[in-house]
């Protein structure tokens, strides 16, 4: 940690005792108000003293010459499951050109928990519902480490717009977590980086495309009110002439993935990573959305808010020998919103129950003598749940509902 002092300013010889007092008191008095002064800006300022949650910050940014990526761009699809997208032939062509991660998981229903949990490492609604949020958020993390960031959102009538839909209903706020942060909100610079997605065309001609960029597509684009085969043909007129865009595609990570499944697949959801630094193939590693967020954290060397990021893997792009089989995932029972589907069984702890044995019946030898033989009891392991936390937030209790929004 490095220590800043104030200089300290040279008294004249010249001064006599009693003047070097009073000048001393003089300046003590002076730096006694300006702490105050500098107390109260601070507190005014500081994310903590509002009850905000700590972040975990990195040591420093990383130099951007070094990053993994030079930008990560994602683009958010909605209410369909893996089994389903893998079979349409364009989403199944695309995964032969990137590395599809078959073993993602959503972590909730309905939509917004998901959009939530991308950037803010737990899911902190249970609902569609409007909500402003205290807590902090991944462009807190962003912008204090200088990573420029856009959000472009289709139909979006810009503004800073605060409504729950626009555009004859296209545009849906819940579909826009950056939105419902105050720390975004409330803060005009910040606001002002969630636009119409029109604004991408612009920002890649103009060579200005952010180092992080979230791209919500309409409700028909992104195949919310219209199924697979729409989004399909829509992602490929949209993505297929930035792919061979140098001023796109250079040194990018492309991220297609889906808020949740359609209700009926354990949440399991198509995520296909793209880009020139990517090696074609498929990755069985469990992952979940707060997978994708702690990538982003760790890609820009910018920390982790402290939630359910701090404690999930970033993407191991191929690096990792994928596991065959789901395994018990290191501080499961710590997450702050219980898992769906298939990650609940990881959350599991392995405990051994004697199956009790049939009372031995006793055999006469040839002597006449009666023998008792000896049964060794059957040891039989079962998986007995860990428990999650569930908190409550704002009167809340999270429920797991698989109707599709």
């Amino acid at each position: 940690m490095k220590h800043y002092f104030a200089p300290v300013a040279r008294i004249p010889s010249s001064l006599n005792t009693r003047s070097l007092s009073g000048a001393m008191a003089s300046l003590v008095v002076i730096s006694l108000l300006l702490a105050g002064l500098a107390g109260t800006s601070l507190a005014q300022h500081n994310p903590l003293a509002a009850g905000h949650r700590a972040v975990t910050r990195a040591a420093g940014p990383a130099p951007l010459s070094s990053l993994r990526f030079q930008h990560i761009v994602v683009i958010q699809l909605e209410n369909s499951a893996y089994a389903q997208v893998i079979l349409d032939p364009y989403f199944a062509g695309l995964a032969a050109r990137g590395l599809l991660l078959t073993n993602d998981y959503a972590v909730s229903h309905p939509s917004q928990p998901n959009y939530i949990a991308q950037i803010a490492g737990d899911t902190l609604v249970s609902d569609d519902a409007t909500y402003d949020l205290p807590e902090t958020n991944l462009i807190d993390l962003l912008e204090g480490a200088g990573i420029t960031w856009k959000a472009y959102q289709e139909d979006y009538p810009g503004a800073c717009f605060v409504g729950s839909s626009a555009g004859a209903g296209l545009y849906a706020r819940k579909h826009n977590p950056f939105i419902s942060f105050n720390t975004v909100r409330t803060n005009s610079a910040r606001c002002a980086k969630i636009v119409d997605a029109s604004q991408l065309e612009r920002d890649i001609a103009n060579n200005a495309l952010p180092r992080f960029s979230y791209y919500t597509p309409n409700l028909q684009n992104d195949g919310h009110d219209t199924g697979i085969a729409y989004a399909a043909n829509w992602l490929k007129g949209f993505l297929e002439p930035k792919l061979t865009n140098t001023s796109f595609a250079n040194g990018t990570l492309v991220v297609i993935t889906y808020d949740e499944d359609d209700g009926s697949h354990s949440n399991h959801i198509y995520t296909l990573l793209l880009g020139s630094a990517i090696t074609p193939g498929t990755d069985a590693v469990p992952y979940t959305h707060y997978s994708l967020l702690r990538t982003i954290e760790d890609n820009f060397n910018v920390g982790t808010l402290g939630r359910n990021d701090a404690r999930a893997s970033a993407f191991s792009f191929g690096s990792s020998a994928p596991s065959a089989t789901p395994t018990p995932v290191p501080g499961c029972a710590a997450l702050e919103r219980p898992l769906e589907g298939p990650l609940r069984s990881w959350c599991a702890t392995p405990t051994l129950t004697a199956i009790p044995s049939p009372t031995p019946t006793p055999t006469p030898t040839q002597a006449g003598a009666l023998v008792t033989p000896t049964i060794t009891p059957t040891i039989t392991p079962t998986i007995t749940p860990t428990p999650n936390k569930v908190p409550q937030t704002r009167g809340l209790v999270y429920l797991p509902l698989i109707a599709k929004h």
